[in-house]
């Protein structure tokens, strides 16, 4: 199999929840819908499900430490999450999620930026701070490259 192929599929299952069903609790490869070489690398993962259930967990949880890791960069921010009530892993896990399952290797500067945004929009009423906090953090996290 071409290793490319593989590795496109690979992310298309960790960042789908209808493939990670799929693949982890049975069901035809076939139903997915992709071509045919992307529906053999489905099945072979299919095959050892409980294995591949593992895998794209430890990926998932490892984006939400890393999610976590770069609020480190937005200490306002990152202080408002851990004091807010809000179940922080929960929180970061939700993030994760919205954020496309997105891995910013050592960008994180560009995860931070995102993360603020993200609880901006969505968690900013359980941030007990005036409205205009997370764009302070914002700012630095948008001009430092990542």
């Amino acid at each position: 199999m071409d290793a490319r192929l593989v590795w496109d599929t690979w992310r298309r299952v960790l960042n789908d929840d209808r493939l990670v069903e799929l693949v982890t609790h049975g069901g035809r490869a076939e139903a997915a819908g992709l071509g045919g070489a992307a529906t053999a690398v489905l099945a072979d993962y299919a095959q050892t499900p409980q294995q591949t259930d593992t895998n794209i967990g430890m990926y998932r949880r490892g984006l939400v430490r890393n999610a976590l890791g770069a609020l480190s960069h937005v200490p306002l921010s990152q202080r408002l999450l851990y004091t807010s009530g809000l179940d922080v892993e929960a929180v970061a896990a939700d993030f994760a999620r919205t954020h496309g399952y997105a891995d910013d290797g050592p960008n994180f500067w560009r995860l931070a930026e995102a993360f603020v945004a993200y609880l901006a929009a969505r968690h900013a009423a359980g941030l007990e701070c005036a409205p205009d906090a997370p764009a302070r953090d914002a700012e630095p996290a948008a001009t430092v490259p990542g």
